[in-house]
């Protein structure tokens, strides 16, 4: 079971009466692709295809030798590509590994990383929600969420209160509801909006973002140049011991 706030819309726009309806719902994928990002910029996979049709294309059909060529397929290329896809990549990774150890739940259906105003939605009870605090617990299992660890976060009082508590997401709603002055207390402290856990959580959020800035330079401006230039020398090592092989050769 799902539980997730409802929100009415309103379309303000009148229907269209007349549709293409061949058309509706079929994505255009070459229109998709060229389609610009909403303040005008580039989208990741254009900004890619540009940089290979006009400079690194460039770069490979003007080269002046082999070894020029090979440093812009194993320098240039990666760098472009890992700019341009790095950060998003690894950090939706890095969110996956945070979520998978801390049992907190911070990323979407969308298998993205929470908005801080989703984050709040769901980490701050609010006693008109419809579906009770039972709907609220319930919403956090369909994040992939650990009740038990996001519970615990709460205080020390309550974490020692829940140390018999089932890791089963089922069985721990199970035996909270068999307490219910527990169940309380800990419905109480999620109706604090600086309640612990939102402020782990906002923590949490920052992290992976962090991680995917810092392994993309790393790589981009540490490993890129590095395995560069052991290519480069691995090549001249073998280039000279073949001259050299072939010296002893000749008469």
């Amino acid at each position: 079971m799902k539980v997730h706030n409802v929100v009415p819309i309103v379309n303000s726009r009148p229907q269209k009466v007349r549709e293409n309806v061949a058309f509706s719902g079929k994505p255009n994928i070459i229109k998709d692709f060229f389609q610009l990002g909403r303040s005008g910029n580039f989208t990741r996979g254009l900004f890619i295809a540009n940089a290979f049709a006009f400079l690194l294309g460039g770069r490979l059909v003007t080269s002046r030798d082999e070894n020029e060529r090979r440093e812009t397929l194993t320098r240039d290329i990666p760098t472009i590509v890992i700019a341009a896809q790095g950060v998003p990549v690894i950090k939706n990774w890095a969110a996956k590994q945070i979520q998978k150890h801390t049992g907190f739940a911070i990323i979407t259906e969308e298998k993205q990383v929470a908005s801080s105003s989703q984050l709040q939605d769901w980490y701050k009870y609010d006693d008109k929600l419809a579906v009770g605090f039972d709907g609220f617990s319930q919403r956090l299992v369909d994040f992939k969420g650990n009740l038990k660890k996001i519970y615990s976060f709460l205080g020390d009082d309550i974490k020692n209160k829940l140390v018999g508590f089932s890791d089963d997401n089922l069985k721990f709603m199970e035996e909270l509801s068999n307490n219910k002055a527990l169940k309380q207390s800990i419905q109480k402290a999620f109706s604090n909006s600086g309640n612990k856990v939102l402020e782990q959580v906002a923590f949490l959020k920052t992290l992976p973002t962090i991680i995917g800035f810092a392994v993309t330079l790393s790589t981009i401006g540490i490993f890129i140049p590095k395995l560069n230039i052991f290519i480069t020398e691995k090549i001249n090592k073998n280039k000279s011991a073949d001259e050299q092989s072939n010296n002893l050769k000749m008469p």
